[in-house]
């Protein structure tokens, strides 16, 4: 019995590490996932392997949830210059807004960017 625990077990870390792209969306959403983990910020859902807290997301996924704006909480992404707006646990992908100064050209017309 105890053999059998421990071929489960390490088959579960192999899963863990193996690419989450690669893995069923509805398995990449319940590995590694703690029970306490927030799954939103605002009105974005945020799937595994992306997190925003210690424990809930794979390396290099982590996001953060800037709760400090006002209105609804943002999503945020690296420096906190691009906000999530939307994430594809499919193809493990974020949709991303740029925030901050608008961007003037020659004509002086303002405009945001939408990054993908």
């Amino acid at each position: 019995m105890a053999l059998a625990s421990l071929v489960i077990a390490a088959a579960l870390v192999l899963l863990h590490l193996s690419d989450a792209a690669a893995a069923p969306p509805l398995l990449s959403a319940r590995i590694g996932l703690r029970p306490d983990c927030k799954t939103t910020c605002g009105n974005v859902s945020v799937p595994y392997p992306f997190g925003i807290q210690p424990g809930c997301f794979r390396p290099g996924f982590n996001l953060t949830c800037d709760t400090s704006h006002h209105g609804s909480p943002r999503l945020l992404l690296g420096d906190g210059s691009l906000r999530v707006v939307n994430i594809y646990p499919q193809n493990v992908t974020v949709r991303v807004l740029q925030d901050g100064p608008r961007i003037y050209g020659a004509n002086n017309s303002g405009g945001s960017r939408n990054k993908t």
